[in-house]
């Protein structure tokens, strides 16, 4: 895996919020890496759980990352599909 310096993306003086292109294909791929990620999360034992809090203390507990984790997959579809757009219970708008 490679490294990127995030001076290379965030150049002093840079609008944090400014558009960054990025490859459609790259963003479904990100997508399906994240939803499989939130569904193993989901389906843990609890020792993974406890590792988590564990590892990454001060985030949210293992069900508020994947609540999280899936926001990012809709946000990334409603990206790349507007009109498939989920709403805040997951239904299609």
């Amino acid at each position: 895996m490679t490294h990127h310096d995030p001076i290379l993306f965030n150049p002093p003086g840079a609008d944090p919020d400014r558009p960054v292109g990025v490859a459609a294909w790259e963003l479904t791929a990100w997508a399906g890496m994240i939803s499989r990620l939130a569904y193993w999360l989901d389906h843990a034992t609890d020792a993974t759980a406890r590792e988590l809090t564990q590892h990454f203390a001060g985030s949210p507990d293992r069900e508020g990352m994947t609540c999280f984790l899936d926001h990012i997959v809709d946000r990334i579809h409603s990206l790349l599909n507007p009109d498939r757009a989920l709403d805040a219970d997951r239904r299609p708008r």
